[in-house]
């Protein structure tokens, strides 16, 4: 079974032992900084304090309700987001050169049509009102530029 995520367009599906938990994406700036700094890696500890756990058993008490079993769910639910965001990263970065190369299209496009309209606009002056928001794009002080990226 799994669960799936929904923002906008864009859906992720995961295992159901890792749908986020109901205050995920609600918690506020001041509320994040109440949760403790972890270290990478916690899941992966989880694993090694169980073998620790079980060397020890006999000499060793550990706090009521933290036992092998609840580690293991822990660790595992751990490394189970890291490797939904490691999958997340790269799907975006998929989707972020996919939008570099439809801009770049998109720009490529609209210079040819631009230098177009400049050659046409020296017998034709309406044609600068009529594609003035193009004339704002590319005029030094108009058009955003993505970081990065040179004109």
């Amino acid at each position: 079974m799994t669960t799936k995520v929904k923002r906008g367009d864009v859906t992720v599906e995961v295992a159901n032992h890792l749908a986020p938990p109901a205050d995920a994406g609600k918690l506020t700036p001041k509320e994040l900084l109440r949760l403790p700094s972890v270290r990478t890696g916690v899941g992966v500890l989880c694993e090694d304090v169980i073998e620790a756990l079980r060397r020890t058993s006999g000499s060793f008490t550990a706090p009521r309700g933290v036992t092998p079993e609840a580690l293991r769910k822990l660790g595992q639910r751990a490394e189970g987001y890291d490797q939904v965001l490691a999958g997340i990263d790269a799907v975006r970065e998929i989707f972020s050169q996919a939008n570099r190369i439809a801009d770049a299209e998109a720009h490529t496009a609209l210079s040819r049509l631009y230098d177009q309209v400049k050659a046409q606009a020296k017998d034709d002056p309406t044609l600068k009102t009529e594609f003035s928001a193009m004339f704002a794009y590319f005029s030094t002080a108009g058009g955003k530029k993505r970081k990065g990226t040179q004109e």
